[in-house]
Order: C-alpha cells, then sequence, then structure tokens
C-alpha cells in the first residue's frame, strides 16, 4: 500500500490495489493504523481499491484456469483513473487452487507479460 500511496502523494501516479483477501472497508481500516487516509485518496481518484473474492472450488470445476476476466477486471480499473501503479495482494491467494506448479508459473508469467503490455 505505501508503494501506492507514495506514488501518489509523491509523484502523482494514480494507482490500483486489488486485494484477494480484504474487502475495501478492512483494507481501509487496517491502513488507517499507519496513517494513511485512503478514503481521501479514493474520493480524489488517486487511489481504487477493489477486492476480487476467489472460490477455489470454480477454478476446479471449470476444469482449467483462465485469467482474462481478471485481466479485464484489472484494465476497467486502471483505466477508471488512469493508473500508473497496480498492485495484486496477496497472489497467493489467487493462485492457492492450482496444484501443478508448472501451471502456476505460466499463469503468472501470463498476468506479467499482460501487465507490462499494458504500461
Amino acid at each position: 500500500m505505501e508503494f501506492l500511496v507514495h506514488g501518489a502523494t509523491q509523484y502523482h501516479e494514480r494507482g490500483v490495489f486489488f486485494s484477494f483477501e480484504e474487502t475495501e472497508k478492512e483494507l481501509t481500516a487496517n491502513v488507517a493504523s499507519l496513517g494513511f487516509n485512503l478514503d481521501d485518496l479514493v474520493e480524489r481518484k488517486q487511489i481504487k481499491l477493489e477486492h476480487i473474492s476467489v472460490e477455489h472450488g470454480d477454478v476446479s470445476l471449470g476444469g482449467g484456469f483462465d485469467l482474462v476476466g481478471l485481466f479485464i477486471r484489472i484494465q476497467v480499473a486502471i483505466e477508471s483513473i488512469h493508473a500508473k501503479r497496480v498492485v495484486l495482494d496477496t497472489i497467493e491467494s489467487l493462485f492457492a487452487g492450482l496444484p501443478d506448479p508448472q501451471k502456476l508459473r505460466a499463469e503468472l508469467l501470463r498476468l506479467l507479460s499482460w501487465l507490462k503490455r499494458r504500461a
């Protein structure tokens, strides 16, 4: 979160924080103890907070793992505030349903490559 807050306040770079565990309210409350006023930054569209609930049963039910929906959601959030910075927290939660380490590595590389192309 510090990366996004400092980016917004010191470098005028907007950012998006995707949480796979904490809701926006939980996140705002937790970082308030660090002296960060996320509500103000969100209101001024300097930072966008997004909670994404990942249901691991859905991953196995579909017979595969596809990040297209996540890519679209990230893209929409980035474009909504013209973000320069993106944080995915905690990415382990996103990939916890993948038992195959090779598939996990491939999906991580795919996600990072996709993000780099949008930089």
